[in-house]
């Protein structure tokens, strides 16, 4: 799994030590635009939820994140995990809010379902997909502005595991960029105390569909990378002369 996400990550670096730290690599997560209707995260209850003006609206059901949110791939070791982390807004009311952060952690092979080919005509290529290589284990939707106390926790679907997240060049099921798909569950936190509550039950299905891009890493990082690699030429010169 390290080599198919360092195939992922666009300049990134790695500098050896004695005793490897944990390494982060970080996505900016937009809305997955093409096939279908296009979205960061879809919430297909909210069309029906009363009181809402979202209901009985073909847009009410997507939000976007607003600004970009991210996506950390988190390596210590053998062990993987991933979080994503934002402010998503409604498409129809932009007092409509949610705070978002849902966590992954690595597994060791893939989905029964295997890989959810989605885009018309059979285009997609999942050999480079680390599709199998995340579950979801949690995280919470927090309400925001007019959906203030409106919160659940985040839940696996299905929860046995057959669909975990899937990542890669057209998995978002939108387009063939690099992307995420995921799908969710949501069930009520003990302090949803919000005017919908009453509303909604427990396990409300929705899913995640993401465009994916590398934050650049900073300046002094890749100054201090080909420092490294200038001081390396030196000695390897210098043994050579010698």
């Amino acid at each position: 799994m390290k080599a198919l996400i360092s195939t992922l990550v666009a300049g990134a670096a790695l500098i050896g030590s004695a005793v490897a730290a944990p390494t982060t690599t970080t996505y900016f997560a937009s809305s997955a635009v093409g096939n279908g209707s296009d979205h960061s995260m879809w919430l297909p209850f909210f069309e029906n939820l009363n009181g809402s003006t979202t209901k009985n609206n073909s847009n009410g059901s997507d939000f976007d994140f607003s600004p970009d949110g991210k996506f950390e791939i988190i390596e210590d070791g053998s062990d993987v995990t991933a979080k994503l982390t934002g402010h998503l807004v409604s498409q129809v009311d932009p007092h409509y809010q949610f705070a978002v952060e849902a966590n992954f952690v690595g597994r060791n092979g893939p989905g029964a379902g295997g890989p959810k080919f989605e885009l018309p005509g059979g285009v997609q290529d999942a050999s480079d997909w680390i599709y199998f290589d995340f579950d979801l284990v949690g995280g919470t939707l927090e309400g925001k502005d007019a959906l203030g106390g409106f919160n659940f926790n985040f839940a696996q679907r299905p929860s046995n595991g057959n669909f975990p997240l899937q990542l890669g060049l057209g998995a978002n099921g939108k387009n063939l960029n690099l992307g995420l798909a995921v799908w969710f569950f949501l069930n009520k936190a003990d302090d949803c105390h919000n005017q919908f509550c009453h509303s909604v039950g427990n396990h409300l299905a929705g899913d995640f569909n993401l465009d994916l891009n590398p934050v650049p890493l900073p300046a002094g990082v890749i100054l201090f990378g080909t420092g490294l690699a200038g001081v390396a030429a030196l000695r390897r010169r210098k043994a050579k002369t010698a």
